[in-house]
This record gives C-alpha cells, sequence and structure tokens, in this order.
C-alpha cells in the first residue's frame, strides 16, 4: 500500500477528508480546550487575587483600624475588659440619638450581663490621617439575633478618632449616625 491509500483509508475510517484536516482540526479543538480552560480558570484566578489583595490590604490597615477591629470584635462578644485597654481615658462617644456616653458608660452597657445576640457587617468607606490625626469610619450593618428582635436590622455610619498613646493606638473618640437608604 502506499502514502496516498494510507491516507486515504485512514480519512475515511476518521471521518475526516484527510490527515491535513485531521492536524488542523485537531488543533483547532486544542485550542477550543485551552481557550475554554482559559475562560473558566482564569476568571477564577483573578477573583482569587482581587480576594489577596483585599486581604493583603487589611494586613496594611492603618494602627486605628486595626483598634477598631479589636474594639468592635470585643464589643461583639461583650468583653468590657478587652474594651478597656483600646479607649482613652477621655474617650467619649456620641449616639445616633444624640446621647453623649463618657468611657465609663460605654465599658458598662457592654457587661456580659448585658449579651444580645447580634450579627455585624462592615463595610470600610475611609482610613485617614488628617494633620496627623488618624480616623476611621465605618458602613456598620447590624442584624439582631436575639429571640424577641430577630432579623430586626440597622444601618450606622460610625467614625473612630484615634491618638497613639504608649505606643499603641487607643480611640479617644466615636460618633454614631443613622445611615439612610435613601442614601446609597
Amino acid at each position: 500500500m502506499n502514502r496516498g491509500k494510507v491516507r486515504e483509508e485512514f480519512s475515511r475510517s476518521c471521518g475526516v477528508l484527510n490527515v491535513r484536516s485531521w492536524v488542523q482540526e485537531s488543533r483547532f479543538m486544542h485550542r477550543r480546550r485551552v481557550s475554554g480552560f482559559r475562560c473558566r480558570v482564569l476568571p477564577v484566578a483573578f477573583m482569587l487575587s482581587l480576594a489577596c489583595v483585599a486581604f493583603a490590604g487589611r494586613a496594611d490597615a492603618s494602627p486605628l483600624s486595626e483598634a477598631v477591629d479589636h474594639l468592635l470584635t470585643a464589643e461583639d462578644e461583650f468583653r468590657p475588659s478587652d474594651m478597656a485597654p483600646l479607649l482613652c481615658a477621655g474617650y467619649h462617644e456620641i449616639s445616633p440619638v444624640g446621647d453623649i456616653d463618657d468611657r465609663a458608660q460605654v465599658l458598662s452597657f457592654y457587661a456580659p450581663e448585658n449579651r444580645s445576640a447580634v450579627r455585624l457587617d462592615r463595610k470600610i468607606l475611609s482610613d485617614v490621617s488628617i494633620n496627623g490625626v488618624p480616623l476611621v469610619t465605618e458602613q456598620l450593618h447590624y442584624t439582631l439575633q436575639d429571640p424577641a428582635h430577630a432579623g430586626r436590622e440597622t444601618t450606622l455610619i460610625g467614625t473612630w478618632v484615634g491618638q497613639p498613646e504608649h505606643g499603641r493606638m487607643t480611640i479617644c473618640h466615636a460618633q454614631f449616625t443613622i445611615f439612610h437608604p435613601s442614601h446609597k
């Protein structure tokens, strides 16, 4: 059998016109597989890289932002003993209704016996320093989870002012404002 007949026989058995078209078709299919691979894998890789950047961004958070993270965690777990070292001696907080609470009032509010179940979702709006004064502003979305108030939600904007004290960042002021959905 000569080469021409072998190619022709191969072509008929494979359902392609000739070896050249078969090779071209296999290259095309390989490209499609690679292209499909790229279409599926590249978006996932891109999203993972964004997640890594976001995580790395938090690793580079300002000292005040880290102090606010620790404070909100301690508040969520109703641990005033963990909150106390994060607050300046002259700390005061302005509530969404305009009440001004000093450090002692805030710490007593978070006594373990006052604990209630709350889920907190946070979004940093700004983390800046103005003339050397660190400021952090976050959107705080609270969902009450205790049986008496299950599902009740509220969103606040919280702003914290920090001050370096004894080699660490402390929080000296906080103010909370109701966030209105019409402001989205």
